[in-house]
């Protein structure tokens, strides 16, 4: 998931809200809290819109990860 994004955006083609979820679910399914709050800076950054299935992976990942400290 993550190489594709890299791909495309090599490309040219800026990924979308739900490619942005899907990727911040796979990081945080990998329990990889760095790379997941890199990503949804990321996200802002590129100006792409965060919604309540944004927020509700990055607090899930968070949660079932064991990963306490605060949310970015």
């Amino acid at each position: 998931m993550l190489r594709l994004m890299q791909d495309s955006e090599a490309a040219g083609i800026c990924p979308n809200t739900p490619v942005y979820n899907a990727a911040l679910h796979a990081l945080g399914r990998a329990r990889r809290f760095s790379e997941l709050a890199k990503m949804f800076s990321r996200m802002k950054q590129a100006g792409v819109e965060s919604t309540t299935t944004t927020y509700n992976t990055l607090i899930n990942a968070h949660a079932h990860g064991g990963h306490t400290e605060a949310l970015p």
